[in-house]
């Protein structure tokens, strides 16, 4: 019930987070320090870039089988 209603207003933005569902539910669970792809990365356009073009960090992490 909590999970479903954390996401209730989910959408393609990516932001499952309502902070008064956040507030109601704050002793059952930890506090997050949150952020956006936009903050960290400088968007999705960058991060896609960086992290999972062919060659990118993804892949040169990643190890088939594993």
């Amino acid at each position: 019930m909590v999970i479903r209603e954390f996401y209730a207003d989910f959408n393609a933005t990516f932001k499952p987070r309502d902070l008064a569902v956040a507030e109601r539910y704050r002793n059952q669970f930890p506090s997050l320090n949150l952020f956006t792809i936009a903050e960290v990365f400088g968007g999705w356009v960058k991060a896609q870039a960086a992290h999972f073009k062919d060659g990118g960090t993804f892949d040169q992490i990643y190890q088939q089988g594993r």
